[in-house]
């Protein structure tokens, strides 16, 4: 089957491009002859634009001379995933608007929309796209590991977007139980892993080796938090660990002492591999350090955004590694075997779903 994956690949952010790339991994390995739609709108673009020209007026000389560092620093970072997508990504001819992406979706028996977070109006502007399209040949349309990035939904919109779907794979358990009332028995619905939980192990592999010789400490963050280097510092005292390594370019992280580490996305899989700790604000960072076996600690930030980590280290039965903000810890280790075995099984239902959704 030609399948068309259509998420959100070009972002510069390591669980955007390595759920992408878990998925394509994945489908092929079934023996589908699959390419990632190189859909990249307008909205999408300015997301991540670095360099705005207001932010150069009426700077002093030093405060220029820094701004100046961190666009370099940002330009560096996004060239390294630029790199990694177009060397392990198939991607299709690129487009940026909805009949440009109509013309590509017709040469596919199937679009597979998903994962991350394709269904929040905070990044997909409203686009319907990410629902699927009237297209001239008629194609069959799945979502997996679709993500809304919230926990309250208009159900009744919702209802009238899904119309288009075979089959839906929800990421998180809110939006699962939204799905199956909203889907009136039409759609197939089920609550599945994220891809890179549901990929085969070894394509992280070939990312395992060590880039940093030094003990270290690793940070992440997706939403920013000071309290990150606090536990950080906290957990590095305690292991008698020396380096702090962030990966994210968040101004907090040069406001608390450190300096970014610019890491393509198969570098921050060896960071994670590697590290004696993780400490972060991300459902990715979160899900890596489990697929990887690496110690670690997911930061609840109250926020609305915490239910995605949540909702995986409830799964497995690891719901303490989720920390309160200012809470003081004594690090542990877990046991990965049973973590895994856990996962497994898991694994199993979800690779049912998709398989299904697929014949």
């Amino acid at each position: 089957m030609k399948i068309g994956i259509l998420t959100f690949h070009s972002a510069y952010n390591f669980g955007a491009v390595l759920q992408c790339y878990a998925l394509f991994s994945t489908l092929t390995e079934l023996g589908h002859n699959v390419e990632v739609i190189d859909y990249r709108p307008d909205y999408l673009a300015t997301q991540k634009e670095t360099f705005h020209w207001y932010t150069f007026i009426n700077r002093s000389p030093w405060k220029l001379t820094e701004r100046v560092k961190d666009v370099l620093k940002a330009k560096s970072h996004y060239a390294k995933f630029e790199k990694f997508s177009n060397a392990n990504l198939h991607l299709s001819q690129s487009c940026n608007s909805q009949e440009e992406l109509k013309e590509i979706c017709n040469k596919y028996d199937c679009v597979v929309i998903g994962s991350d977070q394709v269904w929040c109006d905070k990044f997909n502007n409203n686009d319907c796209s990410w629902f699927g399209l009237d297209t001239q040949r008629k194609i069959k349309w799945v979502g997996y590991a679709v993500s809304a990035g919230k926990t309250k939904y208009d159900t009744n919109r919702l209802k009238d977007l899904i119309q288009r779907f075979h089959a839906i794979g929800a990421r998180e358990l809110d939006l699962y139980n939204t799905l199956v009332s909203c889907s009136q028995g039409n759609i197939d619905i089920d609550h599945v892993l994220d891809p890179t939980l549901l990929a085969p192990s070894d394509i992280w592999e070939k990312w395992h080796t060590p880039i940093i010789k030094e003990p270290y400490i690793l940070t992440y963050q997706a939403r920013e938090s000071d309290d990150v280097f606090r536990l950080a510092r906290s957990i590095a005292i305690q292991l008698g660990v020396k380096k702090i390594i962030p990966v994210d370019l968040y101004p907090n992280v040069k406001e608390n002492g450190l300096k970014t580490y610019v890491c393509s996305p198969g570098e921050f899989v060896a960071l994670v591999k590697n590290a004696r700790c993780v400490v972060t604000t991300s459902f990715h960072g979160t899900a890596f350090s489990v697929i990887l076996g690496t110690p670690f600690y997911t930061l609840k930030l109250n926020d609305g955004s915490d239910g995605r980590a949540q909702n995986l280290l409830d799964s497995i039965n690891l719901s303490d590694r989720m920390i309160d903000i200012g809470s003081d810890i004594t690090f542990s280790e877990y046991n990965s075997v049973i973590v895994q075995k856990e996962l497994n099984r898991q694994k199993e239902q979800s690779l049912k779903f998709l398989t299904t959704a697929l014949q």
